[in-house]
Order: C-alpha cells, then structure tokens, then sequence
C-alpha cells in the first residue's frame, strides 16, 4: 500500500527527482493538464464538462493528499517532504484551468497565447508556492498536517491562476 501511496503523492515519481522535485512536478503537472485539455479540445468537449472533470480531479487528489500524505511522510520523519508533489499538482493544475476558463475561446489556435498562458501560470505558481507570501506562509507554518502541506498549494494555484488570467488579460487588450 505504501508504493501505491508514493506513485500518487509523488505524482507518478516526479517527485523522485534529484533536483528541484516541486519544479520537476509542476512542470509534469503542467504538461498532464495540457494533454487532457487538448484531448478534450480535439473531442470537442465542453468548457463546462472540463471544469466539472478538472472540479472532481482536484477535489479527489486534495483530499487523498489530505490523509495519504502523513502516511506516506512517516518514513521521512517530516511531514512535507520534498517527493510529495501532490500538492504542486492540485495547485498547479488549479491555477491552469482558472485562468484557462476565461482564455478558452480559439486558446488552441494561438501559440502565443498557449505559451503565455503556460509560462505565467508556472511562473506565479512556483513563485507563490516557494515564497509563500502572506496567507501562504501562515497556512505552511501554522497547519503541520496533511491538509497544511495541501493548502498551501491550493491557495498559491488559486492566486496564481487569478494573476495569470489578469496578465494575459491586460497583454491580449493592448495588442
């Protein structure tokens, strides 16, 4: 049961990685909501069915984190240790699809935008979730359980989701 938990909290062993295993995860889960979304894009699937799929995704990955993560931590003797990039996924997938809800329309016939889009939501997530300004850092300093090492991921997706979409908001009015 303990590798089946590892696979997961360590998103599919990216979390594995030497260096940087937040990064290294965040850009796997970049690239893992990218190829979903295209799928979804190439089957001409809703905007709303992508946000109830991403909706139900999310929620389950953030409660499994929720209790798998100080299971799985108890091996290490810390509870937010580097492999487990589960929560670097929740939030990096969150602020994808919050900004993408309210850039949709063509998205997969601009390039630029696409690599816009990519780059500033992986940009204001790893950011908010290596500073942890504010709100951020009270919930990484304060909630040393399984819900604290997801929470602070979800609050830096949705912040970073929210700047992501005013950026891309303000580069695609002055054109």
């Amino acid at each position: 049961m303990l590798k089946l938990h590892e696979f997961f909290l360590t998103f599919l062993y990216f979390g594995k990685a030497k260096k940087a295993p937040g990064t290294v995860g965040s850009f796997a889960s970049l690239l893992f909501w990218l190829g979903i979304t295209a799928t979804f894009f190439n089957h001409q699937i809703s905007l709303l069915t992508q946000n109830i799929f991403w909706g139900i995704f999310l929620t389950t990955a953030f409660i499994y984190g929720c209790f798998a993560s100080p299971i799985y931590a108890k091996q290490f003797g810390e509870i937010d240790h580097g492999s487990i990039v589960l929560d670097e996924t929740v939030g990096q997938i969150l602020a994808l699809q919050i900004s993408f809800h309210f850039i949709s329309t063509d998205y997969f016939s601009q390039t630029k935008l696409i690599a816009a889009h990519l780059f500033l939501s992986f940009l204001f997530f790893r950011f908010l979730d290596i500073k942890k300004p504010l709100f951020i850092g009270y919930c990484d300093r304060n909630f040393k359980n399984g819900f604290g090492v997801m929470f602070d991921d979800l609050i830096s997706g949705i912040l970073a989701g929210i700047i992501s979409f005013i950026f891309l908001k303000l580069t695609l009015t002055i054109r």
